[in-house]
């Protein structure tokens, strides 16, 4: 009769209606998981490049430091600074990309033996992390031939200039009904 075959319909048409809808939200979900996983492995990829692209940086920094620990050795603070600004000239690949390399001396005087915190020199230098990253080092020389750290960061390169020329106008909170 026409009352059963209605039943019988109702009873296959909304299964099938329920698992279109279950396949096609599965494969929703599905896709959205793939794209979410693909970035996150680009971010991990971009991390990794930055930390490896930070290292090398690092150890060209703490090669200039072992340069420097070689300097000061035997140089007398009278020809500190030239042979300090000799590590520009050194074809060393482990300080290719040394910029900015700075030497001040402060102190007439000589080294000494005796453990002391005079500053007898100041010295900077950087090295390019990435395009406009670069890692700065600065550093004070005591006269017992150590020295201390004073800056080792990353800093950004400056973006261009702000010129206070350029008028923005702003709101000022009034709204103007025109009449």
């Amino acid at each position: 009769s026409m009352k059963e075959r209605k039943g019988l319909l109702l009873s296959v048409g909304t299964p099938s209606i329920l698992l279109v809808l279950l396949v096609f939200v599965l494969s929703v979900f599905a896709l959205l998981s793939i794209r979410a996983s693909a970035n996150e492995q680009k971010l991990a990829d971009k991390t990794a490049k930055s930390v490896k692209e930070y290292y090398a940086a690092d150890a060209k920094a703490e090669y200039a430091l072992g340069y420097i620990d070689s300097v000061l050795e035997s140089a007398k603070i009278s020809n500190l600074k030239t042979e300090l600004l000799n590590m520009k000239n050194s074809n060393e690949e482990n300080l290719k990309g040394l910029k900015d390399l700075k030497v001040t001396i402060k102190s007439s005087g000589d080294f000494q033996a005796k453990k002391t915190q005079e500053v007898v020199a100041e010295v900077s230098f950087a090295f390019p992390v990435k395009e406009k990253e670069t890692l700065c080092v600065a550093l004070q020389v005591l006269a017992d031939r150590t020295y201390k750290i004073t800056e080792w960061k990353v800093s950004m390169e400056e973006l261009g200039e702000y010129d206070s020329n350029y008028d923005v106008e702003l709101w000022d909170g009034q709204v103007d009904v025109e009449e």
